[in-house]
């Protein structure tokens, strides 16, 4: 039998050397000396995810979120499990929780802008893009933050709402003028 010795972290290790059953092995002891360790069912499901099993990631999130409720971070992680299976109605609501529970990072907003637009929903869509990209302050500097200023500009002149299309299209001609400018840097 392994001995009861906790993990100080995820196991990276074990990952970068491709050895995902030594991970996994190594979390579950972790479970086995303290069960109420919600890092480690945080962990376990990310690495499912990781191996392409969302349902198994889903039992491990499920299992961290009942010893956490109010994780905004668990939460968004369920949602995007829930993704993965092809549960939209449950990655919904798992993002919109997970914003009510303050995820600061913007992923759960993203995600939602994503959705409602996938659905048709332009209104919600443009709400969560503007969200997001209010929690990045507006600033452009990769595809996570282009592409919803680029569905916020659509959907503001669409909307004929200019003074909204013009800022978001000052943050884009910004990020442009960065990116010219370390070009610039790297011709020197």
């Amino acid at each position: 039998s392994a001995s009861c010795t906790p993990l100080p972290r995820f196991p990276r290790s074990y990952l970068e050397h491709g050895r995902s059953t030594q991970a996994i092995h190594a979390l579950l002891n972790a479970l086995r000396c303290n069960p109420r360790d919600f890092q480690s069912l945080y962990h376990l499901g990310l690495l499912h995810e990781l191996l392409h099993a969302p349902t198994i990631a889903r039992h491990y999130y499920l299992q961290a979120i009942r010893l956490r409720p109010y994780d905004a971070q668990l939460r968004s992680a369920m949602g995007e499990a829930a993704l993965a299976c092809d549960d939209m109605q449950c990655a919904v609501e798992c993002f919109l929780l997970a914003e009510t529970l303050g995820d600061s990072e913007g992923g759960s907003s993203r995600r939602l802008g994503q959705l409602y637009r996938k659905a048709g929903e332009m209104e919600k869509a443009a709400y969560f893009d503007r969200r997001y990209l209010q929690k990045k302050k507006f600033v452009i500097s990769d595809d996570d933050t282009y592409l919803p200023a680029i569905a916020l500009c659509k959907y503001y002149k669409e909307k004929k709402q200019y003074r909204e299309f013009r800022k978001i299209c000052d943050a884009l001609l910004a990020a442009n003028d960065e990116v010219r400018a370390a070009l610039c840097d790297c011709e020197k």
